[in-house]
């Protein structure tokens, strides 16, 4: 009857709260405080962290031989479930070791050579203690099993008591492994442990890890088993940007609790507007600004331009930016140039370069700068050859070195050629900027004929360039100086035909230059062979 009433009450305080919650249908109603527009903010398991770890440390076996101190190391990585359970797979190496002396016992010592792998459940014990939103310790108890090999060497004491040399070896036996463990937290990504495992083995060979298993002796022939006490560093793998801890390090009401907090904190609806800006007190980091002020969303007024100085106050809100701005807001900004402005500094730009380089002085009345003198005071027209201006052209300017295009010719040809037609349209355009610039023209040949016909058709070659000037660019004859040489001066060193050396050159004349006079060559328009005699 005893029992029967312990049951009945037992029963009654499980079934209490559930019996509530089965009532709860109706909940007591929420207040505005209460409310959230938002259905779940919160996920159950957030993104988290992976752990590692290193473990090592007294590894023996409790068995039918006294054990000596031996070692055994490992690594591990675990998973969280979630808060509270996780799974850890455990590799493990180990050399448990015994050898006492013992009445009955024909083993004098043994080493065995242990390895594993183990699949645990891992249990935190205190993760449902919330009184803090972070563990800085970890409380855990841990199940499983897995598979093992091990091979035992020992020194077995014949009945003539002379010993020998022994060894087992199995196939890979299960095995089931329980054991506990406090984690102690050193930072967010690394912890310390200590742990205590033990580990059974299932099988036939469970009692033979000393090499002995008590045949025939009142001993108990129970399996070994192996203990394990190890120190455990274990790292959390990601980054804290992105993931938690391990939930087991976690508080499963972090989230709640911090909202609650914060609600608790926050100050209740005010809508009061003291300024009238249209943005609330609670809100309003400017609560006195002036009435019809422009203000932004925080309730401060505006500074459209930047410039110091707030709207409201400004003369001139939308000031260009750049300038510097007097008290009233406004830019001051300089007196821009107009076009004619623009024209008259180009003009005289330009006759200050004429008149330093060039000996050319133009009439400032003279907006088209058609009138020129020369720096004697002597007017200056387009054919001037005077040496003031082409002295100055030569020497001061250096114009003489002035890089003119040249044009090609074909074999035994003083016709010009359409490909040199641009370069001709460059010079004429130089020619036209500067009226007063005379150019002489000088032509050259290859060495494929005699020195007379390539004399000739050199002057043919010069004069074809200048009428085609005067013709197709209208530009006076008497700016260009006719000069030909020939053979000579070749620009590629090679005797016989070579295009290059066929050309007529444009230079800069000097202030003295004049025509040569034409070659008097009685072979001239007939092509006599070349210096090889055909």
């Amino acid at each position: 009857m005893r029992n029967i009433l312990l049951f009945a009450a037992v029963w009654l305080l499980i079934s209490t709260p559930l019996r509530a919650q089965e009532e709860g249908a109706d909940p007591a109603p929420q207040t505005d405080e209460m409310a959230s527009t938002t259905p779940n903010a919160y996920s159950a398991t957030p993104k988290h962290m992976w752990e590692i770890g290193v473990h090592g440390g007294h590894f023996m076996n409790v068995g039918d031989i006294e054990f000596d101190p031996s070692w055994g190391a490992g690594i591990h990585i675990r998973r969280a479930l979630d808060y509270i359970f996780s799974l850890r797979l455990d590799l493990m190496y180990g050399q448990p070791k015994g050898g006492a002396e013992r009445a009955g016992v024909d083993i004098q010592d043994y080493t065995t050579t242990w390895i594993s792998g183990s699949l645990l459940g891992v249990v935190s014990l205190n993760n449902l203690h919330w009184s803090r939103p972070k563990r800085n310790t970890n409380f855990y108890a841990l199940v499983g099993g897995g598979i093992n090999y091990f091979k035992t060497e020992y020194v077995f004491i014949k009945m003539d008591n002379t010993t020998e040399d022994r060894v087992l070896d199995f196939e890979p036996l299960a095995h089931a492994d329980v054991g506990l463990g406090i984690a102690f937290k050193i930072s967010k990504k690394v912890n310390l442990g200590i742990e205590h495992k033990a580990t059974a083995i299932f099988g036939n060979k469970a009692d033979l890890v000393d090499a002995w298993d008590n045949p025939g002796y009142p001993q108990t022939s129970f399996r070994d088993i192996l203990n394990y006490t190890n120190i455990r560093l274990n790292f959390n793998l990601g980054k804290s940007e992105e993931k938690s801890e391990p939930l087991y390090w976690v508080n499963p009401m972090e989230g709640v609790l911090t909202d609650i907090s914060e609600l608790k904190a926050r100050p209740k609806l005010d809508l009061t507007d003291t300024d009238n800006d249209g943005v609330i007190d609670m809100m309003d980091q400017e609560n006195d600004t002036p009435e019809g002020a422009p203000v932004d969303t925080r309730g401060v007024a505006l500074d459209s331009d930047k410039d110091g100085i707030r709207d409201f106050e400004d003369e001139e809100p939308y000031s260009p930016p750049g300038f510097t701005y007097n008290e009233n807001g406004v830019a001051e900004q300089p007196t821009y140039a107009d076009e004619t402005m623009v024209d008259d500094i180009v003009r005289q730009k330009i006759g200050e370069w004429e008149e330093e380089m060039l000996g050319i002085k133009r009439d400032p009345n003279d907006p088209d700068g058609g009138s020129m003198t020369n720096p004697d005071g002597t007017p200056r027209t387009s054919g001037s050859s005077g040496r003031g201006g082409l002295l100055a052209l030569s020497e001061k300017a250096g114009l003489a070195g002035w890089f003119l295009p040249m044009i090609h010719f074909n074999l035994d040809s003083d016709n010009i050629r359409q490909a040199d037609y641009g370069n001709l349209a460059g010079i004429a355009y130089v020619m036209k900027q500067y009226p007063n610039v005379r150019i002489l023209v000088q032509g050259y040949t290859d060495q494929t004929a005699s020195t007379e016909y390539n004399q000739d058709l050199s002057f043919k070659r010069a004069k074809a360039a200048i009428e085609f000037m005067v013709t197709q660019h209208q530009l006076p004859r008497e700016r260009f100086v006719l000069h030909y040489g020939g053979e000579t001066n070749n620009l590629v060193p090679t005797t016989g035909s070579n295009f290059m050396n066929r050309r007529v050159e444009f230079k800069i004349a000097a202030p003295d230059a004049t025509d040569m006079p034409a070659p008097g060559s009685k072979e001239s328009g007939q092509f006599q062979g070349n210096r090889e005699g055909y």
